[in-house]
């Protein structure tokens, strides 16, 4: 799957997400459909390749939280290559660096494949859904979050109900 800078691929059962550019809510929206779907893939392995990333936002990040504690529920882990002083730092500051495993070394299968997800009907209503998930688990994992997310996620969960409602009125 290549979403702009956002790249997912696997060879058999190992999977890697390549992330190029500013990691933001855009890339949240594919990346948690892949989470979603994660059960109709068997994975041993997957790595999050961030050389080429220039920076992330929260709600990137809440989504890879999200990634991270649904592997870890399947015992699989979760490892991050060649990321920045400044990315782990970000990482660091979400209390949520402690659910990656952090690596410098490229990934070694040449023979990966670009993983096929579907995009959902209404995006705007997607990237509501996915903002306010990702910071609701960013605040159920680490309790300092509560403070800082707390209003994004109200702002979130209002406009994610408004654009059910006019998806509602529009069938």
């Amino acid at each position: 799957m290549n979403n702009g800078n956002l790249l997912i691929t696997h060879n058999k059962n190992s999977y890697e997400i390549t992330v190029s550019g500013r990691a933001n809510f855009e890339y949240g929206v594919p990346l948690r459909t892949f989470a979603k779907n994660i059960d109709h893939h068997p994975i041993t392995k997957l790595s999050i390749n961030l050389a080429d990333c220039l920076g992330m936002d929260s709600t990137f990040m809440g989504v890879l939280t999200m990634l991270a504690l649904k592997l870890k529920k399947i015992n699989t882990t979760i490892e991050i290559l060649n990321a920045s002083e400044q990315n782990r730092e970000l990482l660091h500051t979400l209390g949520i660096d402690k659910l990656f495993a952090f690596s410098s070394k490229k990934q070694q299968d040449t023979e990966l494949k670009p993983v096929q997800i579907e995009q959902a009907d209404n995006q705007q209503l997607d990237t509501a859904e996915t903002v306010v998930e990702a910071h609701d688990t960013l605040m159920q994992s680490d309790e300092d979050n509560v403070k800082k997310f707390e209003q994004v996620t109200k702002f979130a969960r209002q406009d994610a109900e408004r654009l059910k409602k006019e998806e509602n009125n529009n069938e």
